[in-house]
């Protein structure tokens, strides 16, 4: 149970004697909630300090753990000298419980004979049923003491024994406390060693390797170096492999020559000099067919891990570049504020004692004053509106910037801010070390000024930082695909051509097929495909015409031609016709698509994670109305 502790300071911590100092493994009695039966003594409850920090301490016992801020510290804690005293008689007081509790149990059994005693041992329980049945025991009151036994005064003892077994657990652990307290405080020396190990990894390059993609004219030597803050995905930059759910690793250097273009490379990587990081996918790629062999499961494996991997794509001018690096990167490549901003004051939003959010002063003042005109706008329209519709504007909106705390020395998680802030200073950290050991060893941004981006000054002559994550602000709505289908879907008729039925088609293919191989094998242990396209059976075709609209029950019919599987005597036919209906919401009416349509899905970076599902639908019908695909099966 965790507590907060928020007393007024009565005592500054400036002011303690010398012999009064707060160390890690002493143990205090902390002042608690009166109403808490719980509590070990008089509202107290015995605690250890399992950490100090700037301007508080962390304070552990068996149930509670409390963080209390320096300044009142003496005010709502007392010192406690032997504690193992303490912690010996309440293992006791539970031991004896238990023991208690197990003799209570002993007792009732033994009453009701189910329980090892003189009456049974010499003989039957048939024997002792019929003793009690021949008139000198009440057979009927025997069984309602079995039954409420049963149902009551067990179950409930046996609950009790649980939860005095579970305290007198927790009590013979109090003594790991400390132990594990000073253990934690030798853990940060770890974690400093691993960071210079690290670093020195970053600097000098062992754990990457650049590929030249092209070759031209360099940038000019003052052109300082972008760094875009938005990681980007290869499979929906260039849609490579889009119909089978993007692309993977061994697509990479298709990806590279994509790039190449100018076009492209001018998109994606804007500035003479940039830095963006990429990874091949957003989301895994599902397998949709077993694996037939070990090897052929290991290179999966490998894929997977590959398709995990980050990519540094560096443009110098004309000259671009791809940086393989065993480094995992965060979805941004930078933090959101930039190290000039972390050094004023800021606010911290704190969740299960860490930082959700930071932002910096101004940003919390533009949120309080945005927080008054909506709180303004709904009391004048709680004024003005029908009384009907009063509920809606009814109640005070929660105000956010109240959940904002400030990074100062009153706050108990100063320290965990702080951390925080230095984890934000080293990923700026991070990102300069890999390019200052570009800068110092490989010619990739050549010719450059002699830069020393450990320096802010030198870190701002050299970088340019583009926040394209968090600061794309996108004027209205976000666009939204079910409604855009919705409207192009609203004229479809016999006769239109539309996409979607295929893979609805395959899907219901694929669920045959595995009902087909339960029924044969008699389990339902059998591979189950998302997708299948029977031998000698096409389908509908990617795009294909209605041959039959229901638009009462916005339906769709296709008919089409698969080949025999059994050739029969009385007909000469190799195909036989076939047909499947769809439902509209499954499909894109591509008569009603307007070249470009998809672009409006593939800019908006609110919908840009969900775009590769739509994107084979929005581009084959791009594709046919730019004449690059025909209608009807495929029959490859």
């Amino acid at each position: 149970m965790t507590q907060t502790l928020t007393k007024k300071p009565q005592r500054s911590s400036k002011d303690l004697p010398s012999d009064e100092e707060i160390e890690v493994g002493q143990w205090y009695w902390v002042q608690g909630d009166k109403h808490d039966d719980a509590l070990d003594r008089g509202g107290c409850w015995l605690g250890c300090v399992v950490h100090v920090g700037s301007n508080y301490a962390e304070l552990k016992g068996v149930c509670y753990i409390a963080r209390v801020h320096l300044d009142e510290f003496w005010d709502v804690c007392e010192r406690e000298h032997r504690p193992q005293d303490f912690i010996e008689n309440q293992r006791a007081k539970y031991q004896k419980r238990v023991a208690k509790l197990m003799a209570r149990v002993h007792e009732i059994t033994a009453k009701l004979a189910v329980a090892p005693s003189p009456e049974l041992q010499s003989g039957t329980e048939t024997k002792a049923l019929a003793t009690l049945n021949s008139g000198s025991g009440d057979l009927k009151g025997y069984e309602k003491a079995l039954v409420k036994a049963k149902d009551k005064t067990l179950p409930a003892l046996f609950k009790e024994i649980e939860r005095a077994n579970k305290a007198l657990a927790e009590w013979m652990c109090a003594d790991l406390i400390p132990l594990k307290a000073k253990a934690r405080g030798m853990e940060k020396v770890i974690d400093v060693i691993k960071g210079r190990i690290f670093n020195v990894e970053l600097y000098a390059g062992l754990s990457e390797k650049v590929v030249q993609i092209t070759e031209g004219d360099c940038a000019a030597v003052d052109a300082k170096v972008h760094l875009l803050q938005r990681r980007h995905y290869m499979d929906e930059e260039c849609l490579l492999a889009y119909q089978t759910g993007g692309m993977s690793f061994k697509d990479i250097e298709e990806f590279d020559q994509w790039l190449a273009v100018p076009a492209n490379r001018d998109r994606i990587l804007p500035f003479p000099r940039c830095v963006v990081a990429f990874k091949v996918r957003r989301n895994s790629k599902q397998q949709d067919r077993p694996y037939m062999s070990l090897s052929e499961f290991i290179n999966f494996l490998f894929a997977y891990e590959a398709d995990k991997q980050t990519f540094l794509y560096l443009r110098n001018g004309d000259n671009l570049y791809r940086m393989d690096t065993a480094i995992e990167f965060d979805k941004k490549l930078f933090p959101d504020l930039d190290r000039q901003k972390l050094g004023g004051k800021l606010w911290a939003r704190m969740f299960a004692d860490r930082v959700d959010r930071l932002i910096t002063d101004d940003e919390r003042q533009g949120l309080l004053e945005e927080e008054e005109r909506e709180e303004a706008e709904r009391l004048r329209k709680l004024r003005t509106c029908p009384q009907k519709d009063r509920w809606r504007y009814q109640g005070s909106r929660r105000q956010t910037v109240r959940d904002y705390e400030p990074f100062d020395q009153s706050n108990v998680h100063y320290d965990d801010i702080a951390a925080h802030i230095a984890g934000e200073i080293q990923q700026h950290n991070r990102i300069a070390l890999i390019l200052q050991g570009l800068l110092d060893r490989s010619p990739v941004f050549h010719p450059h000024p002699p830069w020393r981006t450990w320096e802010d000054d030198g870190f701002r002559s050299a970088f340019e930082l583009v926040y394209d994550e968090s600061r794309a602000l996108v004027a209205g709505a976000a666009p939204d695909f079910e409604a855009y289908r919705t409207r192009l879907n609203a004229s479809l008729k016999t006769g239109s051509l539309t996409v979607g039925q295929q893979e609805a088609w395959e899907r219901y293919a694929a669920e045959k097929d595995y009902e087909k191989q339960v029924r044969r094998r008699g389990y339902e242990k059998a591979y189950r495909h998302t997708r299948l396209r029977p031998y000698g059976n096409p389908g509908p075709g990617d795009i294909a015409r209605i041959e039959k609209w229901q638009p009462r029950k916005r339906r769709a019919t296709y008919v089409w031609e698969r080949e025999r599987l059994h050739r029969q005597w009385r007909s000469d036919s190799e195909t036989v016709p076939t047909s499947y209906t769809v439902d509209a919401k499954d499909l894109l009416n591509v008569d009603a698509y307007t070249p470009g349509g998809y672009l409006q899905f593939f800019q908006d970076p609110r919908t840009r994670a969900n775009y590769l599902q739509w994107a084979p639908l929005l581009l084959m019908a791009e594709e046919y109305h730019a004449g690059n695909r025909k209608v009807g099966p495929d029959d490859s």
